[in-house]
């Protein structure tokens, strides 16, 4: 099996450009009810996997929330204080543009809003693994045997 990761920079570019009018106006993203207000209008030209739950549009939070293509992991960040979840975001942030790129997720394949095609770092599981749950801890470990690493432990 041929493994290449895909481009980092051109995901976190395609993902705030569906975002774009969330993302281009500072006022919309520090004031919470304008942020779900232009959530809610563009929810329809969001591929699925991007559209907001209701949660996300009664709720406030980091916009950083809105740009992670995982529904279940959106929502369970919507259950944290805004400054744990934050915390997730710039650690996780690569993919949305919230950090450089650190390494701390290989996207394979060709589609990055595939949660499935996410290989998270063992840093990332390690600090987030109560977070991310067994799923991520599985996909990791089968993207790891594809290339031949050993399995990262079951937290």
């Amino acid at each position: 099996m041929v493994m290449v990761p895909y481009d980092r920079n051109r995901a976190k570019n395609q993902i705030r450009e569906l975002f774009h009018p969330l993302l281009s106006d500072p006022s919309v993203l520090a004031n919470p009810e304008r942020h779900l207000a232009v959530l809610a209008s563009i929810s329809d030209t969001l591929p699925s996997v991007l559209k907001p739950s209701k949660a996300q549009l009664e709720t406030h939070h980091h916009y950083g929330i809105d740009l992670i293509a995982s529904p279940a992991l959106r929502d369970r960040l919507l259950s944290l204080t805004r400054d744990v979840a934050q915390s997730f975001i710039s650690d996780f942030g690569s993919i949305i543009g919230e950090a450089e790129d650190v390494g701390q997720i290989i996207i394979w394949g060709e589609d990055p809003l595939n949660e499935i095609s996410w290989e998270v770092s063992q840093q990332l599981l390690e600090r987030w693994g109560w977070l991310l749950g067994k799923e991520f801890i599985g996909r990791c470990n089968w993207w790891r045997r594809q290339r031949g690493a050993p399995p990262l432990p079951h937290w």
